[in-house]
């Protein structure tokens, strides 16, 4: 008797028409915040930017102009790759038009200087004043190394934009600021924005150091190395 009082109680409360209790609604993804260094200013610059799901795809229409650019880095990156070099790639823009761009040499030259930067930066200074870098800006795949980051500042570059940080040799950020005033050289500052398609320009590194080297002093044995393709960084929206 006691067993069925209560499945009558039960049966009662979950009649049709008793109104469900609402989900919680999910908590929105969090904004991500890019870092956007001020030159010679202790304070950092905050450019809102939203995340990413899934990495995005350099072949896609562009979100932002500044992306669109970087995919045109991210092509000569890729030439890089085809040709055995270290895949970065960068252009350099002025009033809204490449007029250089450049990717690593350093194998076929034999040269450790020859990066993409300063390989761009050649061809400016062939065919334009010195002064047409400050307003110029710099897209390029990968953070510029400490070299290229001082070269960049006494050139008197306006701004530059890149993809994956280098936590080697980096020289914006990674390792170094030198993008905050280069005083021994007297080279100014300039404002720096990573994440641009970070994903895809650290894919096409892994893709390079997963490759034999036949340039290489010593040569190591890659033989059934995987391209791993998981633990990218996240890309960025600028807004």
């Amino acid at each position: 008797m006691l067993l069925d009082r209560l499945i009558q109680i039960l049966s009662s409360k979950m009649a049709i028409g008793t109104a469900i209790p609402a989900i919680p609604a999910i908590p929105a993804i969090p904004a991500i915040t890019a870092i956007a260094t001020a030159p010679n200013s202790g304070a950092p610059i905050e450019a809102t930017t939203t995340p990413s799901k899934l990495p995005l795809s350099p072949t896609a229409p562009p979100p932002t102009i500044h992306h669109a650019y970087m995919q045109s880095a991210l092509r000569i990156a890729t030439s890089a790759l085809q040709n055995n070099e270290v895949p970065v790639g960068c252009v350099f823009v002025h009033d809204s038009r490449i007029i250089a761009s450049g990717r690593n040499d350093t194998n076929r030259s034999l040269c450790g200087t020859r990066h993409a930067e300063l390989v761009a930066i050649d061809k400016i200074l062939a065919t334009h004043p010195p002064s047409i870098f400050k307003e110029t800006d710099l897209y390029v795949t990968v953070e510029p190394c400490i070299m290229c980051a001082s070269a960049l500042s006494q050139v008197g570059i306006r701004k530059v934009y890149f993809g994956c940080s280098n936590d080697r040799f980096g020289g914006c950020g990674g390792v170094l600021r030198v993008h905050e005033g280069d005083k021994v050289n007297g080279g100014g500052g300039y404002e720096v924005v990573g994440g641009i398609y970070s994903s895809s320009a650290v894919v096409k590194l892994r893709e390079f150091y997963v490759q034999e080297n036949g340039r290489a002093p010593v040569a190591t044995n890659k033989k059934g190395r995987e391209l791993k393709t998981d633990n990218l960084p996240v890309d960025v929206v600028i807004l």
